[in-house]
């Protein structure tokens, strides 16, 4: 029979959503799972820096959502070339960073009668703010995996290449 430790009698109070704008974030979880559709998806679990709160968001891997896939990857640093075949997994996206957009939506279901933060967008680097920019210079002080983006290795000349 399972047991636990009775910690407090109080009830605990949710987190407040966050006001819709710009946060910092982390992957914090990610796990590749099958969506209802039948596409192949990652389930992301999203730290917003600086706070308690958590979104959730998913990337599912069918040609009408690419998009997103592609926001989310060149907005956490990934260099893409139009029409490359990049693979992504969730562990590859685990500890991830970088600036998102956050809304609120009702919830569904059983949840109808709450709202939660949802992501509108990631941000692409080339549209950070000075906050933004000041925000994810600190990031090793609120991402705990961080997987800071650097900046593209310069090309190598041909006549350096050792073969």
């Amino acid at each position: 029979m399972p047991t636990y430790k009775q910690s407090s009698s109080d009830a605990k109070t949710p987190i407040e959503n966050l006001t819709p704008g710009r946060y910092g974030f982390e992957v914090i979880e990610a796990s590749e799972v099958m969506a209802k559709s039948g596409n192949e998806m990652i389930k992301l679990n999203i730290k917003i820096a600086n706070h308690p709160n958590r979104v959730y968001d998913n990337l599912v891997f069918t040609e009408r959502a690419f998009w997103k896939i592609d926001q989310f990857l060149v907005g956490t640093g990934a260099n893409l070339s139009e029409g490359a075949e990049v693979e992504v997994t969730a562990d590859g996206v685990l500890g991830s960073i970088g600036i998102v957009e956050l809304g609120v939506e009702p919830g569904m279901g059983a949840s109808a009668d709450r709202e939660f933060n949802n992501v509108v967008k990631y941000i692409h680097p080339d549209a950070w703010s000075a906050a933004d920019k000041d925000l994810m210079g600190k990031a090793t002080e609120w991402a705990d995996d961080a997987i800071v983006p650097s900046a593209p290795a310069a090309p190598v000349a041909d006549e350096d290449m050792p073969f």
